[in-house]
């Protein structure tokens, strides 16, 4: 993940978005081998200090982008030690798919409210990325199977 850092900010973006091991939905990742190496197992507020100190590091020549956070950030409890780090913003996403603007059904929004870290997977069966999603009873079973990875829902990456 530094590496993908070092490049974003060698390039000129505005920004970096440092996302942790608790980001849920679709996972930020470019290198998608099938041994999941390349997720981060690190949380968000001890993986940001790390990659923003390897850039200060590495980035000697200019200023460097402002790193923004995500990941297991959904209220004030998570965004106010994400801005004690330094960064100026934070990226909030599973968050809003509990609120009543949303149309999925209300069951679902009852288990992303109360669903702790041990009521979720990291899976691939849905799309070509790891994905947090809450374990159910399909990628379970899917998964035991062994089948290869289905090829739905990827026509949009």
């Amino acid at each position: 993940m530094l590496q993908y850092a070092i490049t974003v900010a060698k390039n000129g973006f505005y920004f970096i978005i440092v996302q942790g091991s608790e980001a849920g939905g679709h996972r930020f990742v470019f290198n998608n081998n099938e041994n999941n190496q390349h997720i981060p197992l690190i949380g968000t507020i001890l993986f940001v200090p790390q990659i923003v100190n390897s850039l200060k590091k590495e980035i000697k020549d200019k200023a460097i982008s402002p790193v923004v956070v995500a990941g297991g950030i959904n209220d004030g409890r998570g965004l106010v030690p994400a801005l004690a780090l330094g960064v100026p913003g934070v990226v909030i996403g599973t968050r809003f798919l509990k609120q009543k603007e949303r149309c999925i059904f209300q069951g679902h929004k009852e288990r992303l409210l109360y669903a702790k870290k041990t009521d979720t997977t990291i899976t691939k069966v849905f799309t070509a990325h790891p994905d947090r999603i809450l374990r159910n009873r399909f990628v379970e079973e899917y998964t035991k199977s062994g089948v290869p990875r289905m090829a739905i829902a990827t026509s949009y990456y």
